[in-house]
């Protein structure tokens, strides 16, 4: 039955757009892709190097009052220290509407690469 209800209720993010980065980051960075468009969801596509037991990675989006967790991992939490990740949205995922104004990396002893940056602005009921 929890099975049931966890798949009958469980909710894919749909983005219909992308943003293409294609860069590294290795330091703490706040970057700002966004061209003021109302969003409904933000996910993230790329791949992640840790370099030791204490690395860690946290992308948050920032829309000027309010803070999103998008994605945030370390070691503990993979099975290995070179992976990749598609879609991640934790926080991000599905919000009546909000425009984001920059997205802040945590990157500490590992290597971020973010292909892509996707976003919706189709309202999920």
């Amino acid at each position: 039955m929890l099975l049931f209800c966890v798949s009958a209720f469980a909710q894919t993010p749909n983005f219909n757009n992308a943003i293409s980065i294609n860069t590294t980051f290795t330091n703490d960075s706040v970057i700002n892709p966004f061209s003021g468009d109302t969003v409904t969801g933000i996910g993230i596509s790329g791949d992640i190097i840790f370099n030791s037991d204490t690395s860690f990675v946290r992308m948050i989006v920032d829309d000027g009052s309010n803070q999103f967790l998008i994605y945030e991992t370390y070691p503990m939490l993979e099975d290995t220290n070179v992976f990749s990740f598609t879609y991640e949205c934790e926080e991000s995922c599905f919000f009546d509407s909000y425009i984001p104004t920059d997205i802040i990396l945590q990157v500490s002893d590992a290597s971020l690469i973010i292909d892509e940056i996707n976003w919706s602005n189709i309202f999920n009921s």
